[in-house]
């Protein structure tokens, strides 16, 4: 699985001694990361599973979601 940076930074911190504070700046960045990329398509999933949202919409917003995704990965690298 891909990781985020903050997730990259947070393991090499682990070589590191590590202090009490920093796991818990750790999640705040997280969170912060969260919600500065928004859903991902396995949280769209996991919502429509557990019947936030209903089956068409998910279907609907996994499928906008992939074409986001192609879309992204054509005209970012130009």
């Amino acid at each position: 699985m891909k990781q985020t940076a903050v997730e990259w930074f947070f393991d090499n911190l682990k070589n590191h001694e590590i202090q009490a504070e920093h796991y818990g700046l750790y999640k705040q960045a997280k969170e912060m990361e969260k919600q500065q990329i928004g859903y991902t398509k396995e949280d769209v999933l996991k919502a429509g599973e557990m019947g936030e949202i209903n089956h068409h919409d998910t279907k609907h917003i996994v499928s906008w979601i992939d074409e986001a995704k192609e879309y992204n990965k054509k005209f970012k690298s130009l």
